[in-house]
């Protein structure tokens, strides 16, 4: 549309030219006799134009303007042009400050054509009602035009007010003509500044840019969903969370809903305004509750409350419907409903351009040559908005929920989404890192959250492919169902015999296993087992995999045997079907090494694993998750072959990879913390060992829950450093739970009760229990010989516990029975120089100096001594206990310069070790004691004595041994030194 000519001018001769109603011109001079009759009988519009340039004019005729004027009386037109000019009292908003400030500053010092945007119900509409009311001494005129059509030439002559205001005749006007008449008198109006503000704009405002009254004269403001060509863009963004709040509660007086919830709910809504609003005044009215509110929309739920909406006060039965009539998709093409659908099966995020193209866009979509400009459109209408930093795009909240509610969408509609999510959240075992899986995530469970009732084999693939996912995020639960319904759909469409429902039951199993749910887990691969060998050939991959997870459940029940035969089988069709080097090849290395570790046979687990770790470390790299599991493997398998030092360098890998790629909390950081502290523990590194074993409890309890295998672990081993510790109460507790947490999961004969009953029983003795204690280890050595047999290593410890607590007992000749039964146990199992059997020489050797075989003990403990030398050093807890052990015989040998120098070495490492406070530090100070009086050094030995005293009564009950047992040496001593004195 053109500009229409200036209704007045100023000509060159002095003549001022003003165009009649008619189209005629009315020629004035100053020097016209006629000119005080020609002024009077000019209507409004062109006396209003007149006085906008009375400034220009000769100060005569200036004059007699401003007379005629002033006569007339009906020149200036009322400030409120329009009918309506709806006010909002700032004091009556929450927040917005700043956004009135700049919207000011835009307006008025800078002078541009601002179009407040934004999507629908976030405040536009307020925020120009507020600064009508704030501003509203600011300006001379002010109108307000509200746009409901295409066309805003409709809009502004369907305004009685402002027609009337600027004495607009409409006779014989074509509406173009009517339009243009009221342009021209807004124009005219000769004060300023003055505001026109045009609410709701749309995309063909643009086209009357040039004509509408603008700057300098009239300020132009517009709101629009969309960006308007030509405006001035100020986006109007989302509340803050505290305004979010505040609105909230303005609409709310009740104390019902607390602050926490009502910050859930903004939260919940992304901080949409007119939500909050509906949401609080239905809050009100109707007392929902929380949880009610949060599906107030999906659900939509009655109302009966008004807001104002675009100028009106709207009254809304229902929530959802309301939002969704709000926004109304009827100007929206085929490919714009497309998209949008899409959409709503999307995060409630930012998604670059290039990712959406990959999610949403493949060769045989119709919408693949319009998908860049159908974007761009809705990001004008204002259905998306955009980030142009990242060149990203997203949708609301509301309108996804909007959109759902009016135009439902199918599987066919997301098809490409969904095969591309499912094939990216699926693991290649062969080239895939998990962790680069774990993004897709949010993506797979927005879609299927739109999909809940609707079952198909796409749907159930993909309910598939993220659960194998979240099973390596740790998330087994939400695994587990998403599972459980894939295993429904195919066995129901498919049956048992399917390939597809096999690799269902497999997934499903190992989340299972994963939860401690051995027998669920153990049935479903029996059954796959049988389908498997009835249906598919020897060779068939699901069918190792299945021996394989089979293999893994069986060794978690303690049925090693089985365990083993069946993964020797996996071993070996993985070998003949894809070599040595492949890494489903390698997963069965790994695991047949861990039930063979279970069995004792360490140097052939080793050799299985350290072959395994070199297939993943070549293939994905040393902090891939893979190789992290064997690095983890190899680590218990070393400590358990005594090999510390190398041990803690493969846990401390694994530990390093797993935090890296899973964070601190995930159950396979809590395995390596685990792991990793029982070297260090091993090490006689107890205070760090309890650090990491305290992150491992609280990680597994907040994972698994109290009574987990996992968590029963942690506390198991948590406990043995804790004993070592002197912390015997808090030990027992933990042994006891983890305890009943095995009977509970197990039953009572599996092996890991035999560990725990033996841990326990450790526990006991150091609290002078030793009647629980034996009855304890009584039970776990049935286990052990039951389930392991009596060479195995682990009833070999269970042997050499007993014996100790018999030799507490007094039954001497029992306990050397069962210790020497450890020794040769050792010895035939790892050797002399292992740190097991170091134990085993130096346990036995106590029970011989109970029954005066002093020179065998001595020959026991030297070599124990000289193998935790070599192993650990001279200050290593165990080491200093086999010197004490060593000196106690020296002593009864009647070598006491010997033991005292042993003894010194002791006390001194127990110090480091320990602390002044612990219980060790005390025996120390008691035996050192014991040797100074042989060697008549009371006074040393009295003071010893005395310390030694003080810590057990400040950290041990009144009833345990080592009071008793101290108190007699500090009555020998006492007598000693007595005696001493009186020969003096």
């Amino acid at each position: 549309m053109e500009e229409s000519v200036n209704a007045v001018a100023i000509n060159g001769d002095g003549n001022i030219t003003l165009q009649g109603n008619d189209n005629s011109t009315i020629t004035l001079n100053i020097n016209d006799p006629q000119l005080t009759h020609k002024l009077e009988a000019l209507d409004a519009a062109q006396m209003a134009s007149l006085l906008q340039i009375k400034e220009q004019l000769a100060d005569g005729f200036k004059a007699i303007l401003d007379k005629v004027a002033q006569e007339k009386g009906d020149t200036t037109p009322p400030k409120e042009l329009t009918l309506t000019i709806p006010k909002i009292d700032s004091r009556d908003i929450v927040g917005r400050e700043k956004e009135l400030e700049d919207l000011h500053v835009l307006l008025s010092q800078e002078r541009r054509i601002v179009v407040v945007n934004g999507m629908g119900g976030i405040g536009k509409t307020t925020l120009a009602q507020v600064y009508v009311s704030k501003y509203y001494d600011h300006y001379k005129h002010i109108a307000w035009v509200t746009q409901s059509s295409e066309s805003i030439e409709t809009d502004f002559i369907n305004d009685s007010g402002l027609i009337k205001n600027l004495s607009v005749s409409t006779a014989n006007l074509e509406p173009k003509e009517l339009f243009e008449d009221i342009i021209r008198r807004l124009k005219a109006i000769h004060d300023r500044p003055n505001l026109l503000i045009i609410d709701n704009g749309e995309q063909s405002l643009r086209k009357y840019l040039k004509i509408l009254p603008s700057q300098p004269h009239w300020h132009l403001l517009a709101t629009s969903r969309e960006e308007i060509e030509g405006f001035y863009l100020m986006p109007l963004d989302f509340l803050t969370e505290e305004q979010a709040i505040k609105l909230f509660q303005k609409h709310y007086p009740y104390t019902k809903l607390s602050d926490q919830d009502i910050k859930e709910l903004v939260v919940l809504v992304d901080y949409h305004t007119l939500t909050i609003e509906i949401l609080a005044k239905i809050a009100k009215v109707q007392r929902y509750d929380l949880q009610t509110l949060k599906q107030a929309i999906k659900d939509d739920l009655r109302a009966n409350v008004e807001v104002a909406h675009n100028r009106q006060q709207e009254k809304i039965e229902k929530v959802g419907s309301y939002l969704s009539t709000a926004f109304s998709l009827s100007k929206l093409n085929v490919a714009e409903l497309w998209l949008l659908k899409q959409f709503t099966c999307l995060p409630l995020d930012f998604h670059t351009y290039n990712l959406l193209e990959v999610l949403l866009i493949d060769k045989q979509s119709p919408y693949k040559d319009v998908f860049a400009e159908t974007l761009y459109g809705l990001v004008q209408k204002g259905w998306i908005l955009y980030n142009s930093t990242t060149d990203s795009y997203k949708m609301h909240r509301i309108i996804a929920e909007a959109i759902r509610k009016v135009q439902p969408v199918s599987i066919d509609d997301v098809r490409v989404l969904i095969e591309v999510l499912t094939k990216e959240l699926d693991l290649d075992r062969t080239k895939d890192n998990p962790v680069d899986k774990f993004g897709w995530i949010v993506y797979g469970k927005t879609v299927l959250n739109n999909f809940t009732s609707i079952h198909s084999d796409k749907i159930a693939e993909l309910q598939n492919s993220l659960a194998i996912t979240l099973r390596m995020l740790g998330q087994y639960m939400e695994a587990k169902d998403l599972l459980e319904k894939a295993k429904w759909f195919f066995t129901y469409n498919f049956g048992e015999d399917h390939t597809s429902t096999l690799k269902i039951y497999n997934n499903l199993a190992l989340v299972h296993k994963q939860l401690g749910e051995y027998a669920e887990a153990k049935a479903l691969l029996e059954v796959a087992v049988l389908k498997g060998e009835e249906n598919l050939k020897q060779d068939d991959p699901i069918l190792i995999r299945t021996y394989s997870n089979l293999g893994l459940v069986l060794q978690d029940l303690g049925e090693y045997g089985k365990a083993r035969k069946l993964l020797e089988d996996a071993v070996h069709l993985e070998e003949k079907l894809y070599g040595i080097d492949h890494p489903f090849t390698s997963v069965d290395y790994s695991n047949l090494a861990m039930v063979l570790r279970e069995l004792g046979e360490y140097e052939k687990a080793k050799y299985y694993v350290e072959r395994a770790l070199l297939i993943d470390e070549g293939r994905f790299g040393e902090n891939h998750p893979f190789t992290a599991e064997n690095y983890s493997n190899l680590g218990i398998i070393l400590q358990d072959l005594g090999d510390y030092k190398a041990a803690k360098y493969f846990n401390e890998k694994a530990l390093h990879a797993n935090v890296k790629n899973y964070g601190e909390d995930h159950p396979a950081t809590s395995r390596s913390y685990s792991n990793f502290a029982m070297v260090l523990w091993e090490l006689g590194e107890c205070e760090r060992a309890r650090e990491l074993l305290a992150r491992a409890v609280s990680s597994d309890e907040k994972n698994f829950g109290p009574d987990h295998p996992s968590t029963s672990r942690s506390y198991s081993n948590l406990a043995l450093v804790l004993k070592d510790l002197g912390e015997y109460e808090q030990a027992r507790e933990l042994l006891a739970r983890a305890v009943s947490s095995d009977e509970k999961n197990f039953g009572p004969d599996h092996p890991s009760i035999a560990i725990n009953y033996s841990n326990l029983a450790l526990v006991l003795k150091d609290l002078g229990e030793y009647e629980q204690a034996r009855e304890l280890l009584v039970k776990a050595v049935q286990l052990y010989d039951r389930n392991l047999g009596l060479d195995h290593p682990s009833t070999a410890i269970c042997y050499c516990n007993l014996g100790l607590v018999l030799k507490e007992l007094g039954e001497y000749e029992q306990a050397r029975e069962l210790l020497a039964r450890a020794v040769s146990s050792d010895e035939k199992n790892f050797g002399p120089d292992h740190p097991s059997t170091a134990i085993s020489y130096s346990n036995l050797a106590l029970v011989l100096q109970e029954l005066d075989d002093y020179q065998q003990a001595r020959d026991l403990l030297v070599k124990a001594v000289q193998s935790n030398e070599k192993i650990f050093g001279q200050n290593h807890p165990s080491t200093t206990n086999c010197y004490n052990n060593l000196a106690l015989v020296l002593i009864d040998l009647g070598k006491y310069e010997q033991a005292r120098e042993l003894l010194e070495k002791v006390m001194l490492s127990d110090e480091k070790n320990f602390g002044l406070l612990h219980p060790s530090t005390a025996i120390s100070y008691n035996n050192l004691a014991l040797a100074l009086q042989y060697l008549g050094q009371f006074e040393e030995a009295n003071e010893l004595i005395s310390k030694a005293l003080s810590i057990v009564r400040k950290v041990l009950p009144k009833e345990h041994p080592y009071i008793e047992l101290i108190i007699n040496t500090y009555a020998h001593v006492k007598v000693g030194l007595a005696s001493q004195k009186e020969n003096l």
